[in-house]
């Protein structure tokens, strides 16, 4: 519902100024600051003043829209005039008269929330304009309509100079208050730069602790290699020293025959040389026959004859005993070998056989071997790694055949185009499916204490990996495991990556 509060019929400039002056006081009395008020009373005489020059005067209306919540001041400029022509170029800002048309249009639309034009052509033109009641406002009732009413009677209409004196105390007002706002605005702005500085600062702190954390990540990522490194080699001197007793006995086997073999070979030949002295002067002498018969029966009774044709022997089986002890330094020493040797040309098979020389004596008492070599292709890889992964499938296969009589161990070996394959399967328990995954997870193990470290399939799967590999597991509880190991043939780009 729309309340009138009051109407001024606009003929002359003094009634453009009395316009003026009733919306400043309506605007007052309704509860708006002088700020609002200015804004308000300037907005009603730009237009008003248009309806007087261009519109052939009119009338200017001032209500109230009790029904909106806030309520709405509002005044509608009703002018009798041809009306506008270009109105959306006059609201775009983009059309001014010589006269200035079009500028007291735009600026009292950007003063107030509420600006609407209805215009015909020769039908004239109808502003209306309107703000909502400030929120602190006094609730509007008749005794306050009533006030209004009262105050627009008491009041009287100034004249133009006395009106352009009023708006200049409102300028200055107006103006002081920007002045206050521009000098709180640069305050805020000095504030800005300073925060704007600081965070500059925090950020260059920033990617200096950022600097200095990739650093220290770097260094931690180098140590952590490096213990990485360490538990390898822990691992390795670990199953070493599981399998020290069993190097030693297949050592000290062949050296003991040998050492008997050489001993028996000593005395043969302290006989010998007995045998040869008593020739010797035989020769130098004049012999009879008596002592030619003398030396033939020495000859029988020292058995010269078996000596010479078991010496032969003995001989024989102190070299193959000797061709052992080699051969096993040699595995040995390959396993050994530091990891910092370039990669060489080697085949899977190979490796497996240096690792099943080492484990020996940790098998033959559990298990049977079964050999089912297919492939004996060459891979590029560093064979001291290599050996270590077959060592600790080797004597994980022992250790997880676990019955009285003996099991089996097959080793098998096969390729296709890309990959090379080894296998090692035993008959024991299996896997369970619920630690399946854990298997190849760091100091993870289901050995007895003093079994096992945990490392073994680990730094396994981490060797295979730096090759470009992979060690694979298979599992049927009861019925036994089968570990694979897989690696790629190597190219004419990358022979072998991460590794040399």
């Amino acid at each position: 519902m729309m309340t009138s509060l009051a109407r001024v019929e606009i003929r002359y400039e003094q009634d453009v100024v009395h316009a003026r002056q009733r919306a400043r006081l309506i605007a007052e009395q309704l509860g708006f600051d002088r700020q609002d008020q200015t804004r308000i009373s300037t907005a009603v005489s730009e237009i008003a003043r248009n309806a007087h020059q261009y519109g052939q005067g009119g009338e200017v209306e001032f209500m109230l829209k009790a029904t909106a919540h806030p309520p709405r001041f509002t005044i509608a400029v009703r002018d009798h005039g041809p009306g506008i022509a270009d109105l959306d170029t006059i609201l775009q800002g983009r059309y001014t008269s010589r006269t200035g048309m079009g500028l007291g249009i735009v600026g009292s639309r950007r003063l107030l929330e509420y600006f609407h034009i209805n215009t015909k052509p020769s039908q004239g033109t109808t502003v209306t304009l309107g703000k909502s009641l400030p929120l602190n406002a006094p609730a509007v009732t008749p005794v306050v309509l009533r006030r209004i009413a009262d105050a627009l009677a008491a009041n009287y209409s100034a004249s133009p100079m006395e009106e352009i004196r009023a708006q200049n105390q409102e300028l200055v007002v107006e103006m002081t208050e920007r002045n206050r706002i521009s000098a709180l605005l640069l305050d805020q702005s000095k504030l800005l730069h300073q925060e704007v500085v600081e965070r500059r600062s925090a950020q260059q702190e920033l990617e200096a602790l950022n600097r200095e954390l990739e650093e220290r990540v770097t260094a931690g990522v180098k140590k952590v290699r490096e213990k990485d490194q360490a538990l390898m080699q822990n691992e390795k001197l670990a199953s070493l020293g599981q399998l020290a007793a069993g190097i030693v006995h297949e050592i000290n086997n062949p050296m003991g025959y040998i050492a008997s073999n050489l001993s028996v070979l000593g005395n043969y030949f302290d006989q010998i040389v007995r045998y040869d002295r008593i020739s010797q002067e035989a020769v130098d002498g004049e012999v009879a026959s008596s002592v030619r018969e003398s030396i033939a029966s020495s000859r029988k009774n020292l058995e010269i004859e078996d000596i010479l044709e078991d010496g032969v022997n003995l001989i024989r089986e102190s070299l193959v005993g000797t061709k052992r002890i080699m051969e096993i330094v040699r595995n040995l020493k390959n396993f050994t070998r530091t990891d910092s040797l370039k990669g060489e040309m080697v085949a899977l098979t190979s490796c497996l056989e240096s690792a099943l020389i080492i484990a020996h004596n940790e098998l033959k008492y559990v298990a049977t071997i079964r050999k089912e070599y297919e492939s004996t292709e060459e891979v590029f890889c560093h064979p001291g790694q290599l050996c270590q992964v077959f060592l600790n499938l080797l004597v994980n296969a022992g250790q997880a055949i676990v019955s009285e009589k003996l099991g089996e161990i097959v080793l098998r070996s096969w390729h296709d185009e890309l990959f090379a394959y080894v296998s090692v399967s035993d008959t024991g328990d299996g896997i369970p499916e619920e630690i399946m995954e854990r298997v190849f997870d760091p100091f993870f193990t289901t050995k007895e204490t003093g079994k096992g470290t945990g490392l073994g399939l680990s730094i396994s799967s981490d060797i295979m990996k730096n090759h470009l590999g992979e060690l694979m597991v298979e599992s049927t509880v009861g019925a036994g495991t089968m570990f694979t190991v897989k690696l790629p043939f190597p190219t004419t780009q990358t022979p072998c990556v991460n590794q040399c």
